[in-house]
């Protein structure tokens, strides 16, 4: 079977976020037995990481065209790309419309699958290009879901009121974009449940995450460090990051406690006494192995945070908010959590109490749950097998 995979990222061992990690598990695993063509955008990280990608794999580039400098000509970009609602960016899509070859990779398919919901508005010019080609997308999260959420959180009325418009916009075309797909594969039930009731008819399967499953596992560290694990690249982690330095830790009472932050991209003025910020780290693995805690403070942002059964699967009692809880709290009930709060107060009443008490148990609880519920292997013969009935 030849798949072809249009993504933002070319996947390798060690990409900086959990999407990419996914992507390169994925695609490492479906090469074994079928011919995969990666399409991605023509950049510095991509060209940087073309030769370590899933072994087996073919890779075309697209050009892109240069990102404004100018005042007026980056404002006037931004509005047009504002109006078109969900989008990867005007130009991104106007340069994969222009280059032959990936029109010619897309006739040549068996399968095509779109990675992020970003890449939806793709799905159109799959159809022009292969109309008999069944054609599949990983959301990895509910775009639409994330939009609303940032308009909530805006504080300057005008904005948070174009905020509430955009988002409306984006979840109609959500929906729609979904309904030229032939099948979509998202992270949680409760992914799908909202996309139900966005009116998107098309079928949707529940997969899973690839997650390292230490064995025997970890369990929590005897030292007092609390660890936040996130790709600070990314503004809604950069936005938990501050609410967890300023509102929650100077709210644990705990002595000799530390706070890791543990990502690629933590922008400056993050790091204060008792607060260790790693930058890039290539393997997480020590930092789980010597923590007692991990926190999950997001305040916005959508879909499963891959982050919190990660740390689960180290057998480690996680404290998250309702939003980093998502596509887990709901099927676990949240006896498998420290706590679940966006109390800043609760919060750090929850991380102390962990600190200083018996972790164990809780992590235990999380560790069983997440080894019942997620089966990695699984979700690539599921999606394979859709991929046989759909081009058989």
């Amino acid at each position: 079977m030849q798949i072809v995979a249009l993504t933002p990222y070319v996947p390798y061992a060690g990409v900086a976020h959990a999407g990419g990690l996914f992507l390169h598990h994925y695609v490492t695993a479906v090469a074994r037995e079928h011919d995969v063509t990666l399409v991605a955008p023509d950049d510095a990280a991509n060209r940087a990481a073309a030769d370590a990608r899933p072994a087996g794999t073919a890779l075309h580039l697209v050009t892109m065209p240069p990102v404004p400098t100018a005042t007026l000509r980056r404002r006037a970009w931004n509005l047009r790309n504002f109006r078109q609602g969900l989008t990867p960016g005007w130009q991104f899509l106007r340069a994969y419309r222009a280059d032959p070859a990936v029109r010619a990779a897309v006739a040549r398919a068996h399968v095509v699958e779109l990675h992020w919901g970003y890449l939806l508005p793709l799905a159109g010019d799959v159809r022009r290009w292969a109309p008999r080609t069944p054609l599949a997308c990983f959301g990895h999260d509910v775009v639409s879901q994330a939009t609303a959420r940032r308009a909530v959180l805006e504080p300057d009325p005008l904005r948070r009121w174009k905020a509430r418009l955009l988002a409306g916009r984006v979840a109609r075309q959500e929906a729609a974009l979904l309904n030229d797909c032939d099948h979509a594969f998202y992270f949680s039930a409760n992914d799908v449940s909202l996309l139900r009731a966005h009116g998107v008819t098309t079928p949707l399967s529940v997969v899973a995450p690839y997650l390292d499953l230490p064995s025997p596992p970890v369990g929590p560290a005897a030292a007092t460090r609390v660890l936040f694990v996130a790709a600070f690249g990314r503004p809604d982690n950069v936005e938990a990051a501050r609410w967890l330095l300023e509102e929650v830790w100077p709210r644990v009472a705990v002595p000799g406690a530390e706070l890791v932050l543990a990502g690629a991209d933590p922008p400056a003025g993050l790091a204060r006494p008792g607060v260790v910020v790693t930058g890039y780290v290539p393997d997480l693995d020590p930092w789980y192995r010597s923590a007692r805690v991990v926190v999950a403070p997001l305040l916005s942002g959508a879909g499963l945070k891959f982050k919190v059964p990660q740390a689960m699967a180290y057998g480690l009692p996680v404290v998250a908010t309702p939003v980093a809880a998502e596509g887990v709290v709901e099927e676990s009930g949240p006896e498998v959590f420290g706590a679940v709060t966006d109390d800043a107060a609760a919060f750090a009443r929850a991380i102390g109490d962990l600190l200083a008490g018996d972790a164990a148990t809780v992590g235990a609880r999380a560790r069983a749950w997440v080894t019942a519920r997620y089966d990695f292997p699984a979700t690539v013969r599921d999606v394979l097998a859709t991929y046989e009935r759909l081009a058989p």
